[in-house]
């Protein structure tokens, strides 16, 4: 069973959505943008919650590990905006990701061989 979101997404920053999702999932009347998660009376169990609503409403997957570092709304926008930007191919100091290029030029290159494969011969 699938919980719809009260929420509407239209002409609404990022961030009044997520500190609306944290309202919403916590029980609270409002929430600012930089009220951690947790210190709000939050646990494990609503972070899940919470992170399941976030991923319904915005593309991309944010890990718990990732909602653990980054409790408060305002650094789930930052987390999501730097995640979509690696995504889109922006490259940024923090980009782990190895870049594969083809080189049609040595196409036709033998590749080495494994330790296995010179093993066969």
């Amino acid at each position: 069973m699938r919980h719809t979101s009260k929420i509407e997404i239209a002409g609404r920053s990022v961030e009044q959505v997520l500190t609306e999702l944290w309202a919403e999932v916590l029980g609270l009347e409002h929430v600012s943008a930089s009220n951690s998660f947790f210190e709000l009376g939050g646990h494990s169990l609503l972070a899940m919650q919470l992170l399941v609503r976030i991923q319904a409403i915005f593309p991309g997957e944010m890990a718990l590990k990732d909602f653990l570092e980054t409790p408060t709304p305002s650094a789930v926008q930052s987390h999501a905006q730097k995640k979509d930007s690696q995504a889109n191919g922006e490259e940024g100091e923090s980009s782990s990701l190895l870049r594969i290029e083809s080189d049609p030029e040595r196409r036709y290159e033998p590749f080495l061989t494994t330790d296995i494969q010179q093993a066969y011969w």
